[in-house]
């Protein structure tokens, strides 16, 4: 009988490249493909505690950021982020700008990056999101990463 049961891949971010780019210890030798989605994630869990009795109930994780493959070695992969989100930059509603109330809505798409603030083209390592050390796992072929919330910063 064949085992069709999907394994995650997990690693960690061997270097953060850019402000969309990062570098993972895992390659060709360990299934990684190209366009396979990884979520990078806080490298503490939150221990999450029963407030009456204090047992500790379980850890959690939080995602900070997806990314997709986008180069594989055989021993590591390049991977970029890749979800993009539509805001109003624009009037009618966009600010609290008594002058932008009157303009029409501007709309513009902006992508998710691995900084908190991203106004610097290299990532400042006070700044950075994304450690190296991190730890990475892949997305099963069932997971949707639209329903992934991530704690990235839209550029």
């Amino acid at each position: 009988m064949e085992n069709t049961e999907e394994t995650r891949i997990t690693g960690r971010v061997a270097r953060v490249v850019s402000i969309r780019d990062l570098i993972i210890n895992r390659g060709r030798q360990h299934g990684v493909v190209e366009d396979q989605v990884f979520k990078v994630l806080d490298g503490d869990p939150y221990k999450v505690e029963d407030p009456e009795t204090g047992q500790l109930l379980g850890e959690i994780r939080r995602v900070k950021v997806l990314v997709k493959v986008k180069e594989v070695s055989d021993l590591f992969c390049i991977a970029r982020t890749y979800r993009t989100r539509r805001i109003n930059t624009g009037g009618r509603g966009a600010t609290f700008s008594l002058e932008k109330m009157f303009q029409p809505p501007k709309y513009e798409y902006l992508v998710e990056t691995l900084e908190r603030h991203p106004r610097q083209r290299e990532v400042d390592p006070d700044k950075a999101l994304i450690e190296v050390g991190d730890p990475v796992e892949s997305l099963l072929s069932d997971e949707n990463d639209d329903d992934i919330a991530s704690i990235a910063v839209w550029e």
